[in-house]
């Protein structure tokens, strides 16, 4: 997405009026703050299948509205979450000005090659962390749409000032700059989910694997039990990712380069670096919102195009924009403040002990991986834990036998923490944005919507959509499984739920009826959230974004930190190639600390810093950016209007 001097009006990846249509619409789109003004918007797109629209604005247009029932929407046919809120209808070109009697919004006026945005009347945002430090921070806003084979991509200062920049790719050069990232991913791909024992055997058998993956690889092709085969292929990713691109800096530049080329204007550039020079590296940020191509960009390394391999962590902090939500719209829902929390303890969900039954691994090392080390990674936890014991008390702790949904929901609401740390899985049964999950002690009797997994079909992991939706549409959902065991009700129970269906205390009434309550009233979430675990922030990725971190963010949360793609435990470095270095516990505890932190976000951008250096000066396995790249603050805050 380079511009020229003089640019190719029928280059795919040139600045263009001809896009204005996109563009207004990625314009308007930015940070609602009213639900005038979504009303607006909404009414001037009566026709849905006109209005694509970006992806951020569908939740807010058409669940924030008053008019709009509380409660459990009927499930689609589109590949997306089956009780989210309907397709957007909020947004389509807006060439000239709106309705004389409707709100102010935007009003766009096109140039020759530029459009230039008014607002009539736009108050500014701050972030949660402008709004704790009370520093002023400049925040570029990027955001990114796929429609048809075009990817369009808009950016702004938050505050007004300047015009609006957009530009177009093509999606053909795009998808092959993202194939190549996903292709150095974590993650099966191509013969390593295709491919059967006998083919995987010939495969890594024939592969320059390291000593260390030799041994593991022998092991396994030796074995004869059942899992035997989803071993052969996790090794064979292991070997195509530690062998790959993100652990050599020559091919490791050439691969971020691909995507800077397409997704770093140079006049985006030259934005931040005015402002950098006006108000110093701390004060600048870029907040992006991505399209679901390019969910998983470490945005982070992307290259400038400046000198000595300048990155645009180099330049700015960058952190991940939460789409639009539901809550946005509806001051009936908690927001509650980091202020407020900040002195409450947190709640610790580390490594949960999940039963070694179901052949969920560890994320810590085993004790004898660690002989040579003067404190295990499990001990690290529990001092860290234990500095924020109340009256004697922790509210958390390593390896926790019994801690499910219902727990969760007991310690959410006794202790109202500052926020809450999950170290360990998430699933996703369908791949689907409503069922990645936690993978907590859940037992199948528990009350969810999530399928029945593990061992025997004996967990149910708590999915995106359990957290959001609560016991909302039960016994409509509990009638309709009886119709489906031809009006056995029992039946349909056991097959479902066993002895259950088992609740949190919350939902249980005191003459033992099971109340509807959705999802914020049974796990309010604090200020602060904490995901470490495989792909735990793939919302983004989906067509419609929902997962783990929008469920989070809809039940309280301002800021989420997760990650973009799948993690390698340490033990791929302690048993694979040998070494002491522990990336990932690394990459907890310092999200840990973010979290704690004056600044999260600034707190992030600092320590991914000193990765980026180590990998610099130092580059391998333990360096590379497979795992310090995959972390991303996300933050939603508090954007609703209040009455009064």
């Amino acid at each position: 997405m380079n511009d020229s001097p003089a640019p190719d009006p029928h280059s795919p990846t040139t600045w263009t009026s001809r896009r204005l249509p996109f563009a207004a619409r990625c314009v308007v789109e930015t940070e609602f703050r009213s639900w005038e003004t979504i009303r607006s918007l909404r009414s001037a797109c009566p026709e849905p299948s006109v209005c694509p629209g970006p992806r951020s604005a569908s939740k807010a247009s058409t669940a924030a509205s008053t008019d709009a029932p509380r409660g459990p929407t009927p499930a689609r046919s589109t590949p997306v979450s089956p009780f989210l809120i309907t397709p957007s209808r909020a947004l389509r070109t807006l060439d000239t000005t709106t309705d004389p009697g409707a709100a102010p919004v935007a009003v766009l006026r096109s140039g020759s090659s530029t459009s230039e945005r008014c607002w009539t009347e736009e108050p500014t945002v701050c972030s949660a962390a402008e709004q704790m430090s009370g520093a002023s921070v400049r925040s570029l806003h990027l955001r990114g749409e796929d429609v048809g084979d075009q990817s369009y991509w808009a950016w702004e200062w938050s505050d007004g000032r300047g015009s609006v920049a957009f530009a177009t790719v093509d999606r053909g050069e795009l998808r092959r700059a993202v194939d190549a990232l996903t292709e150095a991913l974590p993650g099966l791909v191509g013969a390593e989910t295709t491919a059967d024992r006998a083919e995987l055997e010939v495969l890594l058998r024939t592969a320059e694997l390291a000593p260390g993956l030799r041994a593991l690889a022998e092991d396994a092709l030796a074995s004869t039990d059942a899992a035997r085969t989803d071993r052969l292929r996790e090794l064979l990713m292991v070997h195509r990712c530690t062998a790959g691109p993100l652990t050599d800096p020559a091919r490791e530049r050439d691969l971020v380069a691909g995507l800077a080329s397409l997704l770093v204007q140079r006049t985006l550039v030259a934005a931040l670096r005015q402002a950098v020079a006006e108000l110093g590296p701390d004060r600048v940020e870029l907040r992006v919102l991505p399209s679901a191509s390019c969910a998983q960009v470490p945005w982070e390394i992307l290259p400038t195009g400046g000198e000595a391999d300048e990155r645009l962590l180099d330049l700015a902090r960058v952190v991940t924009m939460a789409p639009i939500l539901v809550r946005d719209g509806d001051d009936r829902r908690p927001h509650p403040a980091w202020a407020e929390r900040r002195t409450a303890p947190p709640l610790y969900i580390v490594d949960p002990h999940v039963g070694p039954e179901h052949g969920i691994g560890s994320v810590l090392l085993a004790d004898e991986d660690q002989a040579g080390s003067r404190e295990s990674q499990q001990g690290r936890w529990r001092n860290r834990i234990a500095r924020h014991r109340v009256d004697g008390t922790l509210i958390g702790d390593v390896g926790e036998p019994g801690f499910d949904r219902n727990v969760l929901s007991r310690r959410l609401l006794e202790t109202q923490p500052s926020r809450l740390f999950y170290f360990g899985h998430v699933s996703s049964a369908d791949g689907k944005a409503a069922s990645s999950g936690l993978v907590l002690a859940d037992s199948f009797e528990n009350y969810g919507f999530g399928p029945r997994t593990g061992a025997h079909g004996a967990r149910r992991d708590f999915t995106a959509q359990d957290a959001f939706v609560g016991t909302l549409g039960r016994s409509l959902r509990l009638a309709r499984l009886a119709d489906g065991s031809g009006g056995d009700a029992a039946r349909a129970r056991r097959s479902s739920f066993g002895r259950g269906p088992r609740h949190p205390d919350v939902v249980v009434a005191p003459d033992g009826t099971i109340r509807e309550l959705a999802g914020e009233r049974i796990w309010p979430m604090p200020p602060r959230v904490a995901l470490i675990a495989c792909r735990s922030g793939g919302d983004l990725g989906h067509p419609e974004p929902f997962g783990l971190v929008t469920a989070f963010l809809e039940l309280g949360a301002e800021l989420v930190t997760a990650t973009r793609w799948a993690l390698f435990t340490d033990a791929v470095a302690r048993h694979g190639y040998g070494l002491a270095a522990t990336p990932l516990g690394d990459l907890a505890e310092a999200v840990d600390d973010v979290q704690q932190s004056t600044d999260p976000l600034q707190a992030l951008a600092d320590w991914q810093r000193t990765r980026l250096a180590a990998w610099r000066s130092d580059p391998g396995v333990a360096t590379s950016p497979l795992t310090w790249a995959a972390v991303t603050n996300i933050e939603a805050p508090d954007r609703t209007v209040r009455e009064g």
